[in-house]
């Protein structure tokens, strides 16, 4: 049986080929789901009449399924929902799809979509994976976050049982999404690349910065471009500043660049349904996230270090290890004191690494004659420390005198937010112990 899916637009001069690719991608992904399949299934776009996008379905025959009618009804209100949402106040779906015959569709010239394919393909050669800089020997973890990553790979390690030979493709999405969060310094990234060393898999990172653009449209583009890179390269995604991006879409659009942030994040949503692989975001801002992106998420909290875990994160900084590529060789005096510098200072990694870096350079100004009599003492290690911790003080009190208006969110909205966002945290560790107790972790 031939199945077509026919998007009806009309006023071409609103949707750019970005927004009606987003729209196709939106009627294909409805019809999967309302009757359950994973088939291909191929778009073809034409000009309508009247106003807003209307979409119909034509079949050489009826499509032998129970309650087909039901289901295509399901789709009908499914693609009305997410049509309307794309752009919201610019777009009107009018909720007319119907089944029609091939003959009754009247085909028109459209820009081939083998041109738009080849512009993808060009700005995803932009994006380039790289081999993972570390290892998990080389974090310091708790038990316990070390228990949820075990948790999170038997995931990873176990996709082909768990989605191909147990089915579970057939509903849901192959692609794994795994969402760091914690303060800022904590090691986020290093997990990641942690994790790609693990799958064995290069990483490609990105940022918020690297995907935003001034141009309408042009963001949303980079972000399928960059998917499809990872896709192509085999590759673990990472994306930084995630916050940035799964926030809540806006109800009220009143400008251009709000149409682009909802745009970006539609996108974002259709990536990841069609995306089959492993996507790791990080954010020290998980309040922010929305409900609907935390529901498709595996959540792992890195929290700051205590103290036995910040000695150890001292030990790895000035002492050599044995499994790098480049050994510490930092010369002591001999009188550092790890213990007491991780009970008086309460650092996260990156503080302790610059204040590492810090103590070096103080003892290597100080000294005037021979280069090779450097010897960096405990006394450098505690005046860089005061260094760096007077540094993170004075950007605390800058962060708090800044005006925050711009949030533009009641102390009700937020607590409610933070409300979604807990019960949603919750479902999902139910769900994802529920499934960790089918698969032991192969790490």
């Amino acid at each position: 049986m031939e199945l077509k899916l026919i998007l009806i637009t009309i006023h071409k001069s609103q949707l750019n080929k970005d927004l009606l690719g987003q729209a196709v991608d939106i009627v294909k992904n409805a019809y999967r789901e309302a009757f359950s399949t994973n088939n291909n299934v191929a778009v073809e776009v034409v000009e309508g009449s009247g106003s807003g996008i209307d979409f119909a379905i034509a079949f050489d025959q009826a499509p032998s399924v129970p309650n087909a009618t039901a289901k295509f009804s399901s789709m009908v209100q499914m693609v009305g929902e997410r049509l309307n949402n794309m752009i919201p106040g610019q777009l009107s779906f009018q909720g007319k799809g119907k089944y029609m015959p091939l003959s009754n569709v009247k085909k028109t010239d459209l820009p081939a979509r083998e041109q738009e394919e080849n512009e993808f393909e060009q700005l995803a050669r932009q994006y380039v994976a790289e081999k993972p800089r570390y290892r998990f020997s080389q974090i310091v973890l708790s038990k316990e976050v070390q228990r949820e990553f075990d948790e999170a790979l038997a995931v990873l390690t176990n996709r082909e049982l768990l989605f191909d030979k147990w089915g579970l493709k057939s509903i849901m999405s192959p692609s794994v999404l795994l969402n760091l969060y914690g303060a800022s310094g904590t090691g986020k990234t290093m997990a990641a690349e942690a994790i790609a060393d693990k799958l064995g898999k290069n990483i490609i990172k990105a940022t918020y910065a690297d995907i935003e653009s001034k141009w309408h449209g042009e963001g949303p583009q980079k972000l399928k471009a960059i998917f499809l890179a990872a896709q192509k390269q085999d590759a673990v995604l990472f994306i930084d500043e995630a916050d940035s991006m799964l926030s809540n879409r806006l109800s009220s659009v009143s400008n251009g660049s709000e149409q682009a942030i909802n745009s970006m994040r539609s996108q974002l949503l259709i990536c990841l349904e069609n995306f089959d692989g492993v996507v790791v975001f990080a954010t020290n801002l998980i309040k922010n996230y929305d409900p609907a992106f935390l529901t498709r998420l595996i959540c792992v909290e890195i929290p700051k270090p205590d103290t036995a875990a910040r000695r150890e994160i001292w030990h790895r900084h000035l002492y050599p290890a044995g499994d790098t590529e480049v050994q510490l060789n930092i010369p002591s005096s001999g009188d550092w004191d790890i213990d007491t510098l991780a009970e008086n200072y309460e650092f996260v990694g990156r503080d302790i690494r610059n204040a590492v870096k810090k103590a070096c350079i103080i003892a290597v100004t100080e000294q005037d004659g021979e280069k090779s009599a450097v010897r960096v003492a405990q006394k450098h290690l505690v005046d860089a420390c005061e260094a760096v911790q007077k540094q993170k003080k004075d950007l605390e009190k800058a962060r708090n005198s800044t005006n925050i208006s711009f949030r533009k969110i009641s102390k009700e909205q937020e607590e409610e937010a933070s409300g979604q966002i807990a019960k949603a945290l919750l479902e999902k560790a139910s769900a994802n112990n529920s499934l960790s107790q089918d698969t032991q972790p192969s790490v």
